[in-house]
């Protein structure tokens, strides 16, 4: 890893944080990371939680965050933003429903080839493309080629969740395709207020 990043203890806060700005923020490369959440000395805080266009995190290895590895996507104005080959291992505390990466608002996204696991069994969801209240999420989504190992037992558990909170409609034009979910608890892949919606090829055990 050419960069190797730890939260410091009672820091309680997300390591990478960016709000929507207006223009947002353009241009946006995290790669070759690796980030230790710190989580048995943080009650809070995800590695990544930004939003703009052309935003890529890539190749990244991101452990032990109270709260989620990666979070993409405010309302009107995110776009093309990639989350390519990363692998979040132990996200979350059991309860509070954070898991590993997630796309809360924007167009023409993609989760391709990342790799979420566990073995505290405290990890949320694996991935979770749900629009915050009032924002939408679409179109052009893709989901492929993920890979989600043992979700957790609290109770948000789920693999693959599209749709939630936004208004109704809030999620459309998505591919859901080729995901491989290995099942602790909960869900395998959920969805509701999801327009455009496809599902193929994944499989779960």
């Amino acid at each position: 890893w050419s960069t190797i990043l730890k939260l410091r203890n009672g820091l309680n806060a997300d390591f990478f944080r960016q709000e929507y700005t207006d223009p947002p923020l353009a241009q946006v490369v995290i790669r070759n990371c690796q980030i230790d959440g710190n989580k048995a000395h943080n009650t809070a805080g995800s590695a990544i939680q930004m939003s703009g266009v052309d935003i890529l995190i890539e190749h990244n290895y991101i452990h032990d965050t109270a709260h989620a590895c990666v979070v993409l996507g405010r309302p009107a104005g995110a776009s093309h933003m990639r989350i390519l080959d990363n692998t979040c291992h132990n996200p979350g505390q059991g309860t509070n429903g954070w898991g590993a990466f997630a796309f809360t608002g924007g167009s023409d996204l993609q989760m391709v080839g990342n790799r979420a696991t566990t073995d505290d069994h405290a990890m949320g969801y694996c991935y979770d493309i749900e629009p915050n209240d009032g924002w939408t999420i679409g179109p052009s989504i893709l989901i492929h080629k993920n890979v989600c190992l043992d979700t957790g037992s609290g109770p948000f558990s789920y693999g693959i969740q599209v749709g939630g909170t936004g208004s109704p409609g809030g999620v459309s034009d998505i591919v859901v395709s080729k995901n491989t979910i290995t099942l602790y608890a909960g869900g395998g892949i959920t969805y509701r207020d999801a327009h455009n919606l496809t599902i193929v090829d994944n499989t779960i055990s």
